[in-house]
């Protein structure tokens, strides 16, 4: 935001805030969504492919871009992206053993901070490669389309169990 952008750090911390409070609205909606109208695999590829499009909008932020603009993209990125895990780990719970609850949402969170750990420093290489930031958010975009083909198999793996 700063550097590509060119916002202050100001705005561009106001910015990562959307990003926190829709992380929050997300983590709420998305559990209420699964809970009444969809199930949380299908929750889970909709935020999957919600990511993907926010990603691949952010690579099209420009400097003079409307701040209003910029905070939206920011704030589909925050409900997407940060807003999903809620819905996963309920689903881990519910799917596991009722003696393994512990041991399987522990486990599953093992991966995930694999990727809290690893995700920047790619991403930092991914810069160092393309020179913009808003550029390798594109890159991401790939590398979490990818995601959605697992979960496409379990679902219909789900579906043709039924």
């Amino acid at each position: 935001l700063v550097e590509d952008v060119r916002l202050d750090l100001v705005t561009a911390g106001v910015g990562l805030a959307v990003i926190q409070v829709a992380g929050v609205v997300g983590r709420l909606g998305w559990g209420a969504y699964a809970d009444r109208f969809a199930s949380p695999q299908k929750v889970l590829i909709i935020t999957q492919v919600l990511s993907i499009i926010a990603a691949l909008v952010t690579t099209l932020l420009v400097p003079g871009m409307p701040l209003l603009v910029v905070f939206v993209i920011l704030f589909l990125f925050g409900v997407s992206a940060v807003g999903w895990n809620g819905v996963f780990m309920a689903e881990t719970a519910r799917l596991a053993p009722s003696d393994r609850i512990g041991s399987a949402t522990g486990g599953v969170l093992v991966p995930v901070f694999i990727g809290v750990i690893i995700g920047p420093m790619l991403f930092t290489g991914i810069h160092q490669l393309l020179g913009l930031y808003t550029l390798s958010f594109g890159v991401i975009a790939l590398i979490t389309a990818i995601g959605i083909v697992p979960m496409l198999m379990i679902g219909r793996k789900a579906e043709n169990k039924s």
